[in-house]
């Protein structure tokens, strides 16, 4: 958007100077025709005035000087908007310049007629140009914004599309989980419907092979329900067994768990007193280099030897703790 506001207000800033060249063209052509109309009536002011040309030969060469400065402005002008921007060419215009003004000072030259026109139509040209170019330049910007406002509203659909591609995704998840169970499902309800069906072909089978009476298969449908019975009975009494089963090995199980857990605060007990025991030694045998270090030698150096008994007790400890590791 910076490059943008730049561009156009470059092109504003052409328009407005080649507004003011053309002005100042339509006014020079204004007073040209009225000093035109005016110049027959004043063929005598312009006698009068020749006649004083030879005192006012300073004023007409300012005058000149004057015109071809403005001509050089206008050329470099020209030639700066047709890009040629180097330094060596500023340079060479630099002293191209400056010899045109130091050939006009040291000798007057003809100032021919129309090259200030000439000029200022090439500059008006130019601005023109670079007005249409600035034009193009600012709609190619205009499409190239544009182009990215598609694109990001583009990049905006797509990742819409993305996240309701991600959920249906998740849906299709969950619905092939469902599937799944159900599959499972249909596959026991398929064992059990063969299962029934076995036995509805044994029970026909039965019925068509043997000659027995209705009593006979009474009594034998009831003796199958009988073992029936037994077998439910004795799935039950097995079932309870195996509850109680259960039950000791979990009691035993926190037995064991309780157990660990003493022989873990043991273990933790036994490292500190070992701990505390290489601090003794270790500060014992410090403080006896100390006084053998501050006393003279003929001095004898008490040690602060920790007790027999105190020892025991920890060695006595420890024995005790790995007896209780190994039963």
């Amino acid at each position: 958007m910076p490059g943008l506001e730049m561009l156009s207000r470059s092109a504003t800033i052409n328009r407005s100077l080649l507004n003011e060249l053309e002005l100042s063209a339509d006014f020079r052509t204004t007073s040209g025709l009225s000093a035109a109309s005016s110049g027959i009536g004043g063929e005598e002011d312009e006698i009068e005035c020749d006649e004083g040309l030879p005192h006012n030969t300073s004023h007409v060469k300012e005058l000149k000087e004057e015109i071809w400065l403005a001509y050089c402005a206008i050329m470099d002008m020209c030639t700066q908007l047709k890009g040629i921007k180097s330094s060596s060419t500023k340079s060479e215009e630099t002293t191209s310049s400056n010899s045109m003004e130091t050939s006009l000072q040291d000798s007057c030259i003809v100032i021919k007629p129309g090259i200030l026109s000439t000029s200022l139509e090439e500059l008006k040209l130019l601005l023109r140009e670079l007005g249409n170019v600035d034009g193009l330049d600012t709609g190619a910007i205009k499409s190239q914004i544009e182009l990215e406002m598609r694109l990001h509203a583009a990049e905006e659909a797509l990742n819409k599309s993305e996240r309701f591609l991600s959920d249906k995704n998740e849906e299709n998840k969950r619905l092939k989980e469902e599937n799944n169970q159900l599959t499972s499902q249909l596959t026991i309800r398929e064992a059990e419907l063969s299962a029934v069906t076995e036995e509805r072909d044994n029970a026909r089978r039965d019925l068509s092979e043997t000659h027995l009476a209705k009593d006979e298969i009474v009594k034998k449908a009831w003796e199958l329900r009988d073992q029936a019975v037994q077998r439910k009975n004795k799935a039950e009494i097995d079932l309870a067994r195996s509850r109680i089963d259960m039950m000791q090995v979990n009691s035993q199980l926190m037995e064991a768990i309780q157990q660990k857990i003493q022989l873990s605060q043991q273990l933790e007990q036994w490292q500190v007193d070992m701990q505390q025991l290489l601090d003794e030694q270790m500060r014992t045998k410090l403080s006896r280099q100390e006084a053998a270090i501050k006393e003279p030698p003929q001095k004898p150096v008490t040690e602060t030897v920790p007790s027999t008994s105190q020892f025991e007790r920890k060695r006595n400890k420890i024995v005790a703790l790995f007896r209780s590791f190994n039963p």
